[in-house]
């Protein structure tokens, strides 16, 4: 009888797909992965899968902070990493996939109705292939013996005990509110180990936890034992890890002893996400929900546009120091500009120039430089003082315009064209900066001013 089902199963492999589904109609397909505080999309965050930051969020159950790994990811967002240090571990050497997490809980939740795994809001009974059921006995026996399924309801569902489903535990001392502000989670090059920290030591001696993963897993598949545990204690941190390496998100395949299906040909839109639930089953709290979404046809180019459109704020809004880029753009504008002192060199001296000396960069022959502002303000005192005394070496020069024998006698600045009409010509730095020397304090001299006057017309 079982090597009929595994007939029919690998006969289920090698039959033609559904048109309705990606590989049958040929078309694209991408992975995205979200997760939040509720079944509800609206919020949910989409995941930087591989990231060694993780995603935090919140209910009124409990604060979580959560990342994803999946080797070699090829999915949204396409900045996401293909690889994480996570499966270089010997522990994980041969794991496909990783859910891991770190929680704590707003008030005692109940540990023994306390549930993870996975449900949908459509029937897929029309959907499963043959040999389903051979495949999940060899679930039932490989993976966890205390798990419950109903594939074949209206909204099917499958789930283990959380104290049992949860393949790393590990439970931490009590927070302050201060310290879950900022929740510790486990680092991406150290997997998570089996055990505890602290106060945590005590809690799984009371409830009889053994210290061996697998062992503890057993432990808990009694509902007796599960008692022993309680709660998950409110202000207590908790890690937790879940994987394995049976489900190929790259290939989406599923790889069991013995025993190996592709479940791209049996994926339609009512099939294509796979959701990871951690609730309470008796109330039907939901704790987290993480969605494994296969994006194919006409949800690709949108989903590709969205990433795009994040992609552009992520950059405009991206912070350094804790302030946004924008915002510091604008304070940068906004500070005061430092005036240099009017000092050239030789070789200044020997090329006038009519730009500004500030902190500005020189305009280029490719980019015209942006007109002054026609907003004029008073100077402040010390301006116009500088000015008085501007004023005072022109009339200087005018009278010694008229003593001097040859010397030119025009206004400062302007020479006469043709038809006695005074044709405008600034006079050249050079000339500017024989007249006066830079004031010996280092403020803005004379010239200075009449430099800066001509750079405002």
């Amino acid at each position: 009888m079982v090597s009929h089902l595994k007939n029919k199963a690998v006969n289920a492999v090698m039959s033609t797909p559904d048109d309705d589904s990606p590989e049958g109609n040929g078309d694209k397909y991408i992975l995205r992965i979200s997760a939040g505080p509720s079944y509800d999309i609206s919020t949910h965050q989409y995941l930087p899968v591989n990231s060694e930051v993780p995603t935090a969020f919140e209910n009124e159950f409990m604060t979580t902070k959560l990342k994803v790994r999946i080797r070699g990811y090829n999915g949204l967002p396409r900045t996401s990493s293909s690889h994480s240090p996570y499966f270089d571990h010997p522990m994980h050497s041969r794991d496909q996939y990783s859910i891991g997490f770190s929680f704590v809980p707003k008030k005692d939740l109940d540990a023994v109705h306390a549930a993870w795994g996975n449900d949908f809001d459509h029937p897929v009974r029309d959907r499963l292939p043959p040999g389903f059921n051979y495949a999940l006995e060899i679930v039932k026996k490989v993976i966890d013996p205390a798990m419950e399924v109903d594939a074949y309801a209206d909204k099917p569902w499958l789930w283990s005990p959380a104290l049992d489903g949860f393949f790393k535990l590990r439970i931490g001392e009590k927070l302050s509110p201060e310290e879950q502000r900022n929740i510790p989670h486990s680092a991406e090059s150290e997997p998570l180990e089996e055990g505890a920290d602290g106060s945590g030591k005590q809690i799984r001696e009371a409830s009889g936890m053994p210290d061996n993963s697998e062992k503890r897993r057993k432990y808990f598949m009694n509902e007796e034992n599960r008692a022993k545990f309680g709660v998950f204690e409110k202000d207590r941190l908790y890690h937790a890890d879940f994987f394995n390496p049976f489900i190929d998100f790259n290939k989406f395949a599923l790889k069991l002893p013995g025993f190996s299906l592709k479940v791209m040909k049996y994926i339609n839109d009512k099939t294509h996400v796979l959701r990871y639930v951690f609730k309470n089953r008796q109330s039907d709290e939901v704790y987290f929900v993480v969605n494994i979404t296969l994006l194919f046809g006409d949800d690709v180019a949108p989903a590709l546009q969205e990433e795009d459109e994040r992609s552009r704020e992520a950059s405009r809004g991206a912070s350094m120091d804790g302030v946004p880029v924008g915002e510091q753009i604008q304070q940068r504008y906004e500070e005061p500009r430092q005036e240099i002192p009017f000092r050239q060199s030789q070789a200044q001296q020997e090329e006038p120039t009519t730009r500004s000396i500030t902190k500005d960069p020189p305009p280029t022959q490719d980019t015209a430089p942006a007109p002054s502002p026609t907003v004029r303000h008073p100077p402040p005192p010390a301006r116009q003082n500088e000015a008085l005394t501007f004023q005072k070496t022109i009339a200087h020069q005018q009278n010694l315009a008229q003593a001097v024998p040859g010397h030119q006698q025009s206004s400062p600045g302007y020479q006469y064209g043709p038809g006695n009409h005074p044709e405008p010509q600034m006079p050249s730095t050079q000339k500017i900066t024989s007249m006066l020397d830079p004031d010996e304090d280092g403020a803005q001299s004379p010239k200075e001013e009449f430099h800066d006057a001509k750079t405002s017309q």
